[in-house]
């Protein structure tokens, strides 16, 4: 059997929390009657895990949404889980025909998993460009990054009272008093879409990795002298 995954929660601000403790992070965020996920991310074991801490931030207010960044195996693997636990799948519409033709309907039969073990139907929320979960205390923004090298459905979440931008894979910044990395060649397009959409961004929280204010993807996204 593998380790019990190791969960450390901390507050980014009042009613958003970094599930955090290993390599990939979940994102929770409180609204007025439900808590929303960004990420369920590598396993069942992770994301039943973050699921789980989700529920005892806010008693009352259960996880109903978890929003998937994008599709690559470290970023969904626990999508599954998610799905099982009665949770609504927020990705890009890209990814719809993959999800709904694949990856749900796959049978487990050698190693049933956590949808295998307690089957729920998908709810699956394909969003475009852009996706706004209006509430009366706290409004969530997603955007889509269009055009970026890592994946042209790319998903970004916004808190614009927190000024918070919620990111995956783009920007993974580096250990805190550590050299900057060489070069990012993600970081770019992020920044130009935070620029065209013209959000107010002071923090950006990656589901790897330390939040960082935005001047530290300015420099990283800043051309490089040999």
């Amino acid at each position: 059997p593998l380790p019990a995954p190791t969960i450390v929660v901390d507050t980014l601000a009042p009613g958003v929390w970094a599930i955090a403790g290993q390599s990939h992070h979940t994102i929770a965020i409180e609204q007025s009657n439900q808590i929303v996920l960004v990420e369920s991310p590598q396993s069942d074991a992770r994301a039943l895990a973050a699921i789980a801490k989700s529920r005892e931030l806010r008693p009352g207010k259960a996880p109903t949404f978890v929003i998937n960044t994008h599709h690559h195996f470290d970023h969904a693997g626990g999508f599954r889980a998610a799905v099982s636990q009665g949770l609504t799948v927020i990705t890009h519409q890209g990814n719809r025909d993959f999800y709904e033709r694949t990856v749900y309907p796959r049978r487990h039969t050698m190693q049933p998993d956590a949808l295998a073990q307690n089957p729920k139907p998908l709810r699956l929320m394909p969003v475009g460009d852009r996706y706004v979960m209006r509430d009366s205390l706290r409004t969530i923004e997603i955007y889509q990054v269009p055009g970026n090298p890592h994946n042209g459905n790319m998903l970004v979440v916004y808190l614009p009272a927190e000024k918070i931008l919620i990111q995956a894979d783009m920007y993974n910044p580096p250990a805190a008093g550590a050299p900057p990395p060489p070069g990012f060649p993600f970081v770019a397009n992020l920044l130009e879409t935070i620029q065209r959409r013209g959000l107010q961004v002071d923090r950006v929280v990656g589901i790897h990795g330390r939040p960082v204010p935005l001047s530290e993807l300015q420099a990283a996204a800043a051309p490089r002298t040999p």
